[in-house]
C-alpha cells in the first residue's frame, strides 16, 4: 500500500460505519496487513468524527465554532498536516499569542500539529525561525495575532487561525491575512474558535463562501474526563455562558439586555429628509487610552417628524480609543461632518477638563452641553430603549459594534462599560425623551 493518508481513499472510520455497517468495516480492517493497519491507526483523518471533516466543496474557508473540548485543535492540526501532504503551501499558522502558537498549535499539546502527524510525515520545527518544514518540503510559517505587522505581506495558500474571536486587533489582523491568501490554485482558510459575538465572526458566519461547523463539548465525551464533564455541566448547563462555552453557540444577544436585534432591524431605515436637529453624544474617557476598554463613545443622532410624532435616528459612530486629545479630535471630525449638531457630553468624570480639551481641538464652546448624571447607566438607558422598542428610534445603516453593546448590556456588575450605548443615550435623550428628575444640565458658557 505504501505511505498514504486515509483521505486519499476516503477512509474515515465513522463514515465507513455509517455507509457500510460495522460488520463490513470489521471485515475490511481484518483484511489489512499489519503495516496498513498501523498507518491507519496513526492517521488522524481515519478517526475524525464526521463533523470534524473539513468539506472540500470549493468554498474559500471553514469556521469551526464549538464548545471547549470538542476537538478544535486536533481537527486543525489534522487539516494542516493534510494540506501539507497535498503540497498546498505555504501554510500560515496563527494563534492569539506566540506562546499559544507554540504550546497549543505546534508542539507540547497532544492535539498539536507535530503530535498529530504520523511518524513518517512529522514536520521539522525551527523555533528561532518560526518555521515548520514537512518531509515533502511544504513550509509552515508561525505568527501571532497580537503582532499585526508580522502578518502583513505573508503570502500563503493555507491558513489556520486559532481562537480568532479572542484576538484584540481582530479586524486589522484578518485584513492582513486574507489579502495574503492568494498562493496556489486552492487557497483555503480554517478558523477554530470558541464563539464570540464579534462583527467579523458574524460576517463570516453569514458568508456563502464560509462553511460553518458547530459542535458541543459533549460531542467529544468519549475522549474527555467524565468527572470534568459533569462539573462543567453542573456549572454552566442551562446558562447563556454554557450555550457559548459548552455548546459552541454565538450569543447574538442577551435576553436580559435592554435592546433586541430583531427590534433594531425592524425599525432600521434611511436618513430622513426633514431633519429638525442634530446631536453628538460624547461619553469621554479621562485616562491615557492604554487599556482595551478605554474608548470614548461618540454617536451622532438627529430627530425628524413622522406622522405627527417625533422620532430619533442614529446617523454615525465616531467612537475611538485613545487619549482625550484623540477623542476630542474625533468629536471635531463629527462636528465638521454635522456642523449644526449640539454636542452633549457626560461630565461625571472630567468636568472642566472636557470643555478645555474640546476647545483645544477647535470645538466651539457654545456647541457643547454638559450633563451630570445621578442615575446608573442602566436606568439612564432604559427610557431610550423603551422608545426604541416602540419604534421611535431608528438606525440609519448598520453599526455593528454599537449594536453589539446595545444587545449585550444588562446592567450587571462586572460588565464592560458600554461607551457607545452611553453616547447613544446622551445623543437621543434630548431628542425624544423629556428631562427627568436626577438629571442636571449645565450649558457651557460662550
Amino acid at each position: 500500500m505504501g505511505q498514504f493518508y486515509a483521505f486519499d481513499n476516503n477512509l474515515n472510520l465513522n463514515v465507513m460505519i455509517r455507509e457500510h455497517g460495522k460488520v463490513e468495516v470489521e471485515k475490511f480492517l481484518k483484511a489489512l496487513t499489519e503495516q496498513e493497519a498501523q498507518m491507519l491507526y496513526e492517521d488522524p483523518y481515519f478517526t475524525l468524527r464526521e463533523n470534524q471533516i473539513i468539506p472540500q466543496d470549493g468554498r474559500f474557508g471553514t469556521m469551526i465554532l464549538s464548545g471547549r473540548g470538542w476537538g478544535k485543535t486536533f481537527c486543525g492540526s489534522a487539516w494542516v498536516n493534510q494540506r501539507a501532504y497535498e503540497g498546498k503551501g505555504p501554510i500560515l499558522i496563527v494563534g492569539q499569542t506566540a506562546s499559544d502558537v507554540n504550546d497549543t498549535m505546534v508542539e507540547k499539546n497532544p492535539s498539536s500539529i507535530i503530535e498529530v502527524a504520523p511518524d513518517w510525515f512529522k514536520p521539522e520545527y525551527y523555533p528561532s525561525k518560526r518555521l515548520l518544514v514537512w518531509p515533502n518540503g511544504t513550509l509552515g510559517f508561525l505568527r501571532s495575532g497580537d503582532t499585526v505587522e508580522q502578518l502583513r505581506g505573508q503570502n500563503s495558500q493555507t491558513v489556520w487561525l486559532d481562537e480568532l474571536a479572542k484576538w484584540e486587533k481582530l479586524d486589522e489582523a484578518w485584513s492582513n491575512i486574507v489579502f495574503g491568501l492568494r498562493q496556489g490554485d486552492d487557497p483555503q482558510y480554517l478558523i477554530t474558535t470558541t464563539p464570540r459575538s464579534k462583527p467579523l465572526i458574524k460576517k463570516l458566519y453569514n458568508s456563502p463562501d464560509c462553511v460553518v461547523i458547530s459542535g458541543s463539548t459533549f460531542d467529544n465525551a468519549a475522549n474527555l474526563n467524565e468527572r470534568a464533564l459533569e462539573e462543567m455541566r453542573k456549572a454552566y448547563e442551562g446558562t447563556t455562558l454554557g450555550e457559548q462555552e459548552l455548546h459552541g453557540k454565538i450569543i447574538w444577544q442577551d435576553d436580559n439586555a435592554l435592546w433586541k436585534r430583531d427590534q433594531i432591524d425592524a425599525f432600521r431605515c434611511k436618513r430622513p429628509d426633514n431633519i429638525l436637529e442634530f446631536t453628538i453624544g460624547l461619553d469621554p474617557t479621562t485616562g491615557g487610552g492604554k487599556r482595551r476598554n478605554d474608548e470614548a463613545g461618540i454617536i451622532v443622532a438627529c430627530s425628524a417628524m413622522i406622522d405627527g410624532d417625533k422620532h430619533a435616528f442614529v446617523l454615525a459612530d465616531y467612537t475611538v480609543a485613545g487619549t482625550p486629545q484623540v477623542w476630542a479630535t474625533a468629536v471635531k471630525e463629527a462636528l465638521d461632518a454635522y456642523p449644526k449638531a449640539t454636542i452633549i457630553a457626560e461630565s461625571n468624570q472630567g468636568g472642566n477638563m472636557i470643555t478645555q480639551v474640546l476647545s483645544n481641538a477647535g470645538v466651539p464652546a457654545w456647541r457643547v452641553k454638559l450633563k451630570h448624571h445621578m442615575k446608573s447607566k442602566y436606568d439612564r438607558a432604559q427610557p431610550v430603549s423603551l422608545k426604541a422598542e416602540q419604534g421611535y428610534l431608528h438606525h440609519c445603516g448598520t453599526f455593528d459594534k454599537l449594536e453589539d453593546e446595545l444587545t449585550s448590556f444588562t446592567g450587571e456588575s462586572g460588565e464592560k462599560s458600554p461607551n457607545r450605548l452611553d453616547a447613544l443615550v446622551l445623543a437621543v435623550d434630548p431628542l425624544i425623551i423629556d428631562n427627568r428628575p436626577g438629571l442636571k444640565i449645565d450649558r457651557m458658557g460662550i
